[in-house]
């Protein structure tokens, strides 16, 4: 008879379990298989292909820079679902000395597909280097990639005067449904 009462006030609890699990379901974005991604590109992969700077007049040295970024990826470096990252563009405004940095980035993948993707940081000054720290948000593509999203936090060293710009990035992506 104990055995029996036990099993008897187990089973509503069992049952509540199990109904509201149901109820619940997997949302949709919890379906979706999130996949890591992380990269380094040297100052030597990446050259401006573009560059105004505008004083702004106000406190000295203050100025906006206006740019283009081209980044050539090295074999292995970096993919998309198993395709390699040829190159990035990037296009931006920086106000400097120490300000926001906000950006789009455009990924062309080795099959021609593109992945886009919008940056905001901040960078700061330590002597003649600017450190720049951000995310990027990936908002799609071509192709395959068309419902591509993701976030990759970025940490960027930039030598304006010489042209010396090197990064690394490291994220998550996913097919949104």
């Amino acid at each position: 008879m104990k055995t029996t009462l036990v099993a008897h006030s187990r089973a509503p609890l069992l049952v509540a379990t199990v109904v509201g699990a149901m109820m619940l379901g997997a949302h949709p974005a919890q379906a979706q298989q999130k996949s890591p991604i992380s990269y380094q590109v040297s100052a030597g992969n990446s050259k401006y292909t573009d560059k105004h700077e505008i004083d702004v007049g106000d406190v000295p040295g203050h100025r906006m820079r206006v740019f283009q970024l081209h980044r050539t990826f090295p074999k292995d470096t970096a993919a998309f679902s198993g395709v390699p990252v040829k190159e990035q563009t990037t296009t931006g405004e920086a106000e400097l000395p120490d300000g926001p940095v906000v950006a789009y980035v455009v990924y062309t993948l080795a099959n021609g597909d593109k992945i886009f993707g919008r940056y905001e940081g901040t960078g700061q000054y330590a002597g003649d280097r600017l450190t720049v720290v951000g995310n990027t948000i990936l908002t799609g593509g071509t192709g395959k990639f068309k419902t591509l999203r993701g976030l990759l936090h970025n940490s960027t060293i930039v030598q304006p005067s010489k042209d010396i710009n090197e990064t690394k990035a490291e994220g998550t992506y996913w097919m949104q449904e």
